[in-house]
């Protein structure tokens, strides 16, 4: 009896001990597990970033890189916009234009090229070379004249149009910017953004005209146009270009003729006291459907 006791009490101690060794063990592994899977799968997670990463820089460098090509420029429909005549230019931006039996007082919209005054001993630097590129393209030449549907006038009150030179079409307002005369203006136009934008971008990285602080003003100026292909369009009816009278270029103004302002509406005789620093001649046959006559200087009388 007692060595069955004996043996009883000795299982009994083995199995006490077995247990907590188990218990342990499992105490042991539940503390351990947690933090083992959270470093094992950290280690996974940056792998397959790298690898992500690694793919897509191979895949990338696979891929042809895409040409920056040109945005297709829109012509507008002859049929929807005015004819009219370049009868004088005032700056690069500023034209007096014959519309039919009046003329008027036009600003190239988006086109923002630098002021020329003619009595400003320091121009504006490329003013006087902007003048001249306008002179040279449109000077006497028939135009088309098509209006934003955002606006037809600037901050200013002054009318604002883009110009098609007849018969090739040559959109003025955007060859002003991509030859470097003009910086991009986007205030009050909504046509034609992708075109102004693409080759404004083109003029500074090329460094053209006023992006080019180094160049040659005088050289520049005078060089030829590196003009691109005429756009495909019909022919300018002539029968439509005879509506509007031909004009020899324009006479030098006499220097006791009536002055204007850029932004005025009125007209003065020289040295009126409300002249400003854009004061230049004007002839009063090309202002008097435009301007009036100013009341203190009292020109004419």
């Amino acid at each position: 009896m007692s060595g069955s006791k004996g043996s009883e009490l000795r299982l009994e101690q083995i199995n006490t001990h077995l247990y907590s060794q188990a218990r342990t063990r499992l105490t042991s592994r539940v503390d351990v597990y947690p933090a083992t899977f959270l470093i094992r799968y950290f280690i996974v997670l940056c792998i397959s970033i790298l690898c992500f990463l690694l793919l897509g820089a191979m895949t990338a460098q696979a891929q042809p890189e895409q040409p920056n090509t040109a945005p297709e420029i829109i012509i507008p429909n002859t049929d929807d916009m005015l004819l009219g005549q370049v009868t004088r230019v005032l700056d690069g931006d500023t034209l007096i234009i014959k519309v039919e039996d009046s003329t008027y007082l036009y600003q190239l919209l988006s086109s923002d090229a630098p002021e020329f005054v003619p009595s400003d001993r320091t121009p504006a630097p490329f003013s006087r070379e902007a003048k001249q590129f306008i002179e040279q393209k449109l000077l006497g030449e028939i135009v088309y004249l098509q209006f934003d549907p955002q606006a037809n006038r600037d901050s200013q009150q002054r009318r604002v149009v883009y110009l098609f030179r007849a018969p090739d079409m040559l959109f003025v307002n955007l060859e002003l910017i991509r030859q470097g005369y003009a910086k991009y203006n986007p205030n009050r136009s909504s046509l034609h953004i992708d075109s102004f934008q693409y080759y404004a971008k083109k003029a500074i990285e090329l460094q053209r005209g006023i992006w080019n602080p180094d160049a040659d003003s005088v050289a520049w100026a005078n060089s030829p146009s590196d003009e691109p292909e005429p756009v495909e369009k019909e022919q300018v009816d002539d029968q439509s270009i005879t509506q509007v009278p031909a004009f020899a270029n324009p006479q030098p103004i006499d220097p006791n003729s009536v002055y204007i302002t850029k932004s005025g509406k009125s007209y003065h005789k020289q040295g009126c006291s409300h002249l400003t620093s854009t004061q230049h001649p004007a002839r009063l046959e090309d202002i008097q459907d435009t301007h009036s006559p100013c009341k203190s200087c009292k020109p004419g009388s």
